[in-house]
């Protein structure tokens, strides 16, 4: 009863007594895991920030398209490894022991995350072909509009996350 109250009070995790050192370590691997998740969530949160200050105005501007390249760059990356951390600890508690009652929600969640990494990717490519005027200057808008859309349905994505930690069976 007492790690059921610490869980519900935020504990990350609990361990039985008696314990072996190896098991402590698990865990505090695990709960520093988590911690870089929630960081580079923090870092992700304020690229998308950022770029929907610059272009999901009414009149978009791009000062210097080099910066907004470094911007899409960035976001592409921290994307890259928020869902590979989401995917390995995020959603998932004890995934592996829970991996058969959610192959099916595993595939679906990795299958959304292939379609927005390849949407940014694309994004990028666009923003890299405007720099390089292989595209008109006037795609700034382009790139905005490309970006509200991408920016929407990642939020929505973001927002069925929440709370979608399965825990382990027996826990």
């Amino acid at each position: 009863e007492t790690a059921i109250a610490a869980m519900k009070q935020g504990a990350y995790d609990y361990i039985n007594k008696p314990f072996k050192v190896d098991e402590i370590q698990v865990v505090i691997e695990r709960a520093l895991e988590k911690v870089n998740l929630l960081r580079d969530n923090v870092e992700l949160r304020d690229l998308l920030q950022k770029l929907a200050g610059e272009l999901l105005t009414r009149r978009p501007r791009v000062h210097d398209p080099r910066s907004l390249l470094e911007l899409f760059s960035r976001l592409r990356d921290q994307l890259g490894i928020h869902f590979a951390l989401e995917e390995a600890f995020g959603y998932f508690d004890d995934a592996v022991d829970v991996a058969p009652q959610l192959s099916e929600k595993t595939a679906a969640l990795r299958a959304e995350h292939d379609l927005f990494f390849r949407d940014i990717c694309r994004l990028c490519d666009y923003v890299e072909q405007v720099l390089y005027d292989e595209k008109p200057a006037h795609s700034i808008r382009q790139i905005a509009t490309r970006f509200a859309a991408f920016h929407d349905a990642f939020e929505q994505h973001e927002s069925r996350g929440q709370g979608d930690e399965v825990p382990a069976l027996g826990h």
